[in-house]
């Protein structure tokens, strides 16, 4: 149990030391400057990206609702009867098998459309269809879970996209940094250089 807390211990303190929070006499005041202005970006993107992410989630959620009941509204499921099966050919020789489909329409009308034949379509299958109230065929209505998905997806997305200035203006302030290193590096080199050994 001891040595667990000593090692925790010593961890905290290789980080803490890494972060720059400790009295390193060999710390020059550009290494300090780096540390800072590193530490207020994190600062400030802690607290612009959660605000940016969550506005974002929220109107991808919101859009996602009402997606959810204009689609639900305007959309059926029925059981579609393929009528027949027609082959096309483009004027090459490529062809396209198409199925006729054939169903029921809520309101009592028999509805037809053509649509790409799966393997295997042959007059008398029947098949599940999604179709709206115009009588053409297409998807399912989004799913509520599928709402959640996006508005989650677009939150990490904004998150990310929340850090990139930050990130760009540590990553200028590191290299101007790294610059002054240099000087200070090549300035005190020559300086030593200049002393006799004897």
């Amino acid at each position: 149990m001891i040595t667990r807390v000593r090692a925790g211990a010593a961890g905290v303190g290789r980080l803490r030391r890494r972060l720059g929070f400790d009295r390193n006499p060999l710390r020059r005041p550009v290494d300090r400057v780096q540390w800072t202005v590193g530490l207020v970006l994190l600062g400030l993107f802690l607290v612009v990206a959660p605000l940016v992410a969550g506005r974002t989630a929220t109107r991808t959620y919101d859009a996602g609702v009402r997606t959810e009941r204009v689609q639900g509204a305007s959309r059926y499921h029925a059981v579609a009867r393929v009528t027949d099966v027609r082959v096309k050919q483009d004027g090459g020789r490529n062809s396209s098998k198409y199925a006729v489909l054939r169903w029921d329409a809520p309101d009592g009308t028999i509805r037809t459309a053509e649509t790409w034949a799966w393997f295997g379509a042959a007059p008398g299958d029947r098949r599940g269809i999604w179709a709206d109230t115009d009588g053409r065929l297409t998807g399912r209505p989004q799913k509520h879970a599928e709402t959640i998905a996006n508005a989650s997806l677009a939150g990490i997305v904004a998150t990310g996209a929340a850090g990139l200035p930050f990130l760009a203006a540590y990553l200028l302030v590191r290299q101007s940094c790294d610059r002054r290193r240099r000087i200070q590096w090549e300035t005190e080199l020559a300086r030593l250089g200049r002393h006799r050994i004897i």
